[in-house]
């Protein structure tokens, strides 16, 4: 019985690491290309850096982007690169969509990215956030100080603040939407997607962005620990059946004492058995010396 437990717990979690394995190489369409850092809206010469790290080290993928004023007609408003693309000063042509994308055409999904001159921005996600998470949504000023914003969802006025945040502790489905905040005297933001997602897919993304090496090492260890939990198995089997062909047990022969009672034999006389005399037979015992000294 707990060969069988071992082996199914063994067998299962060899599954397991499988499942997960081949989720992160070919369901490349529940993730997203990394941004650091991780908003959508930018100020004119600061850093961004977009890459596809994350993805199947085996295939080529690349950072693709299409431009915000995007004109099929015209192949330059297409921009392929390699899997890390680093802006070291954005500007506003640096606008646009980014996804990963293979040679064979296979892409991920796409996150938007706006660089503008403008006083504001609002500091919003790029990456989807994930049901139950803390949240904060900042009204950014290009020259830091004290502002007093007011934000907007789906083109309706929700709160302010003095602190230039707004908070929310626990996100849910319903909190996706538009967003856009504005700061008195400075102007306000460009409007950008909140975008909420399942627990379910936050596990599945965390499978996709362990690094492929790793899931190949612990791949393999799954498999080794399998190889031995079987040798194990069958060792141990082997053992039982020699033990149990190579008992034996030590037993002894019981003699019982058979006595023949008879008077004494007159010389040369011929006499007939009396009745008071008898012969006493006893059935030959074999015990167990093992059970003996257990007694």
């Amino acid at each position: 019985m707990q060969v069988t437990a071992l082996y199914i717990t063994l067998l299962t979690s060899m599954l397991m690491l499988a499942s997960a394995t081949g989720l992160r190489v070919n369901d490349y369409t529940l993730a997203f290309p990394r941004v650091v850092p991780n908003r959508q809206q930018f100020f004119q010469y600061e850093p961004i850096s977009i890459d596809c790290v994350d993805f199947d080290e085996l295939a080529d993928w690349r950072v693709v982007r299409r431009q915000k004023e995007f004109n099929p007609a015209k192949e330059s408003t297409w921009e392929t690169s390699l899997r890390s693309r680093t802006i070291k000063a954005a500007y506003p042509t640096d606008s646009g969509e980014y996804w990963c994308e293979d040679k064979e055409g296979k892409r991920s999904k796409t996150v938007s990215i706006s660089v503008t001159v403008d006083d504001v921005i609002l500091d919003i996600p790029a990456l989807p956030v994930t049901e139950g998470d803390h949240v904060s949504l900042r009204c950014r000023k290009a020259k830091k100080s004290n502002v007093i914003s007011q934000f907007n969802k789906d083109g309706v006025r929700i709160r302010g603040g003095s602190n230039g945040e707004l908070s929310i502790p626990s996100v849910s489905k319903s909190d996706k939407g538009l967003y856009k905040c504005s700061i008195h005297g400075a102007g306000e933001s460009a409007e950008s997607r909140l975008t909420v997602k399942s627990e379910v897919y936050a596990h599945e993304d965390k499978l996709l962005s362990a690094p492929l090496w790793i899931c190949i090492s612990v791949l393999c260890a799954g498999q080794l620990l399998l190889v031995v939990g079987l040798l194990y198995c069958g060792t141990l089997k082997h053992t039982e059946n020699t033990t149990n062909g190579s008992k034996t047990v030590n037993r002894r022969v019981v003699y019982t004492v058979m006595k023949n009672q008879r008077r004494e034999e007159e010389p040369d006389a011929t006499r007939t058995l009396l009745p008071d005399e008898s012969i006493i037979f006893s059935l030959v015992h074999y015990r167990s010396v093992k059970a003996e000294l257990l007694q």
